[in-house]
């Protein structure tokens, strides 16, 4: 990992991007707390008919990425497209397909082909589509060789369908990112990067409950996490610290986790 391969996913300061003021405020904080790059996020807009492109380039920001909804990318693909180029950015990261039924095998086939239209599409325009996982592609059929994620990547064509990976979401589903990490390969162009802890809770609450925690502080093994990334080639480590803030602050939970990744792995 380079510093310049470092992002941050701005659902990670979801409470302070109400509108342009405070969006641009907020980034100017993530550039003051070390951040050059960021993965521009499918429900915050400026509101004063500001474009994304002009105010990351007054606050000295570039777009990594933009985080885009499948449902909403099935609407209107060309308007995703060009939002990606208006950023300068090559990688546009597509999830959450709510329309998918998971325990439907023909609904995840659906998907699987959805994915290959759309993949195929970004690449004649010269940028890449990456699937981004959360915790539903682990579902697994009785019976079945292998969960929905492994089919999703066995079934859609390599050349235009890569991987943003979510190792939290990994993780809670009882897989290992080291282990995606190597099945990828180089269609694993970036990370989505949440460590994992557990609440506190009160002293008679035996079982606790799983959360993301700043970088550093939870029990992911980021180190071998990192190395087995480096080894085939992802691009970029995008921070994901959405909620569970440190003192109630997102800027200051964002720059602690920077710092954490400067630190031991830059």
């Amino acid at each position: 990992m380079e510093k310049n391969q470092i992002s941050i996913n701005l659902e990670s300061v979801q409470d302070r991007m109400s509108g342009t003021k405070q969006i641009v405020d907020t980034l100017s904080k993530l550039k003051l707390a070390g951040y050059d790059y960021v993965e521009i996020l499918h429900c915050q807009n400026p509101d004063d008919g500001s474009t994304w492109r002009t105010i990351l380039d007054d606050c000295g920001l570039k777009a990594s990425s933009t985080h885009e909804l499948f449902d909403d990318i099935k609407k209107d693909p060309e308007a995703v497209i060009r939002k990606a180029n208006d950023l300068g950015c090559r990688y546009i990261a597509a999830g959450l397909a709510q329309s998918t039924v998971w325990e439907d095998q023909a609904s995840v086939k659906k998907l699987i082909a959805e994915l290959n239209t759309f993949g195929r599409l970004v690449k004649s325009a010269g940028l890449q589509c990456l699937y981004h996982n959360h915790n539903m592609e682990f579902y697994k059929s009785k019976g079945a060789s292998e969960n929905c994620l492994e089919t999703i990547f066995n079934e859609t064509d390599p050349e235009a369908v890569g991987a943003e990976l979510d190792i939290y979401w990994v993780q809670l589903s009882g897989a290992s990112p080291i282990y995606w990490c190597n099945k990828l390969q180089e269609r694993l162009k970036a990370l989505h990067l949440k460590d994992l802890g557990v609440t506190g809770g009160s002293f008679d609450h035996y079982i606790k409950t799983p959360v993301p925690v700043t970088l550093g502080d939870g029990n992911l093994d980021f180190s071998s996490i990192v190395k087995a990334a480096d080894s085939v080639g992802c691009e970029w480590y995008i921070v994901e610290t959405h909620t569970n803030w440190v003192d109630g602050d997102s800027i200051k939970t964002a720059e602690l986790s920077y710092n954490y990744l400067l630190k031991h792995f830059c």
